[in-house]
């Protein structure tokens, strides 16, 4: 496996890109608005990586078509992304995936997962009440487009707790 590596954003939709036995370190993708999509990363391991940590819904980073495979994380979150036609097949996880106020559409986790938490909170503490209404109404709004949301009926999880995903 190499070092740090950072990953590819554009603002244009890229096909085809395959990361293979990389190590990714520190990743932060952080008030961007950027659209990550045509990727895929087989047996690549994450530590310390974060993705969309935002204070307002039009700054999130949306994830579309983007696979996993045999995949491994340490440490890392997923925040306010939106993430659309991603596949997780397998995701070993060490102390447990959460994600916070992310949003699914037609998003498959299928395979071994580690430990995952969905929740709707992005203001933890309750210390930003707007924000987290901001949210919260967005979430709403994305949602009345979303025919499903995630698909998990082949997937095997150590542990999962769902706070939210609505049903459709």
């Amino acid at each position: 496996m190499s070092g740090q590596q950072p990953l590819p954003y554009s603002p244009n939709e890229q096909h085809g890109v395959v990361f293979e036995d990389r190590t990714f370190s520190g990743v932060h993708e952080r008030r961007s608005g950027k659209i990550s999509a045509g990727l895929e990363f087989r047996r690549c391991y994450f530590e310390g990586c974060g993705l969309s940590a935002v204070s307002h819904p039009r700054e999130r980073t949306v994830v579309r078509n983007v696979r996993l495979i045999d995949c491994e994380e340490r440490g890392c979150g997923v925040d306010a992304a939106i993430l659309e036609k991603c596949n997780r097949d397998g995701l070993k996880t060490q102390g447990g995936l959460q994600t916070f106020g992310t949003v699914f559409k037609h998003v498959t986790l299928k395979g071994k997962i580690g430990t995952l938490m969905i929740t709707p909170f992005v203001d933890l503490l309750g210390e930003a009440p707007e924000v987290q209404r901001a949210f919260d109404k967005a979430n709403a709004n994305y949602y009345r487009n979303v025919d499903w949301a995630l698909d998990i009926s082949e997937a095997q999880f150590l542990d999962c707790v769902f706070r939210t995903v609505p049903a459709g």
